[in-house]
């Protein structure tokens, strides 16, 4: 199966780096996930994440509002949390059913989350858990709470093509 590729990204404005921004989803532990639910109001929840550099992977358990909406409505906003050095995502979340792209998920939860007194290790559960990936399509971060260091950036997500291993189309 194809797997998704950012290839091409354009900063419209500001001067914080991607590899700043990289960065930090590397090392924050959670994000809040905001979506809408079927009745048109806002939901917002704290969600363990993986970032792999290019997409946000994060799960929610299986026939919960989480999957239900996103499902109707894939539209979301991520955010860090952090008011001083906030990070908000746009996108859309699509769920993960490749079982190749979920032993990844599970993986990289693996070695993420440990709890530090037992050395356990978060798993995601196929049978219970719904897996998402949310394709970056608007990216805003700030630095110490300065309104002036607001950057932006506005990415098209194209997929590569299994068969050919060029680019195909766009959203």
């Amino acid at each position: 199966m194809a797997k998704p590729q950012l290839t091409d990204a354009r900063r419209i404005r500001g001067h914080i780096s991607w590899r700043t921004v990289d960065l930090r989803l590397h090392a924050i532990r959670e994000v809040w996930v905001a979506l809408t639910r079927s009745d048109g109001r806002p939901h917002s929840v704290p969600v363990w994440f993986w970032w792999d550099g290019v997409s946000l992977y994060f799960t929610a358990r299986a026939g919960t509002l989480k999957p239900r909406s996103l499902a109707k409505r894939p539209a979301v906003i991520v955010h860090n949390g952090d008011g001083v050095d906030p990070i908000i995502i746009e996108g859309r979340a699509t769920a993960v059913v490749e079982p190749s792209d979920l032993e990844r998920v599970n993986a990289a939860y693996g070695r993420k989350y440990v709890d530090p007194a037992t050395g356990n290790r978060a798993m995601v559960d196929a049978n219970v858990d719904a897996v998402f990936r949310v394709g970056l399509e608007r990216v805003q971060a700030w630095a110490y709470a300065n309104a002036s260091t607001q950057t932006v950036w506005q990415f098209i997500e194209r997929r590569i093509d299994g068969e050919s291993g060029r680019p195909r189309g766009g959203r």
